[in-house]
């Protein structure tokens, strides 16, 4: 049996040792066959290019599509009543200083900043 102790540590057994092979780090390939490595990283640009191109057509085809039809509401007519309606309670809120009011009949919902906190009186010497 093998044994990890003593001044062959860390050496492969003899059994072990003629199975193994070298490898070649990546860089001396690269090195070895630049030729092979640049049509490879070429083939996968070539690839994620076709991806692209599928994508963008996907996209284009989707915005050529006629856009979609408003659905109507026949319960909710578009009638003068109902508008006015609307704008009295706006105006309402107006008046309750609710809602500011930038122009006539231009509402915007009212800014709220945080509360600041309470000043603590200073300590007399």
């Amino acid at each position: 049996m093998y044994d990890s102790v003593g001044p062959e540590r860390g050496r492969l057994p003899p059994c072990c040792s003629r199975s193994l092979k070298p490898v070649a780090p990546r860089a001396d390939l690269v090195h070895k066959h630049p030729e092979q490595t640049r049509l490879r990283e070429a083939e996968t640009h070539l690839e994620h290019l076709a991806i692209t191109r599928k994508t963008v057509a996907g996209l284009a085809n989707r915005l050529l599509a006629s856009p979609p039809e408003l659905p109507e509401h026949p319960g909710l007519p578009a009638s003068s009543p109902n508008i006015e309606g609307t704008r009295t309670k706006l105006e309402r809120l107006v008046e309750l200083a609710m809602l500011p009011e930038i122009d006539i009949g231009n509402f915007v919902r009212k800014q709220y900043s945080a509360p600041r906190p309470a000043l603590l009186p200073r300590a007399s010497p």
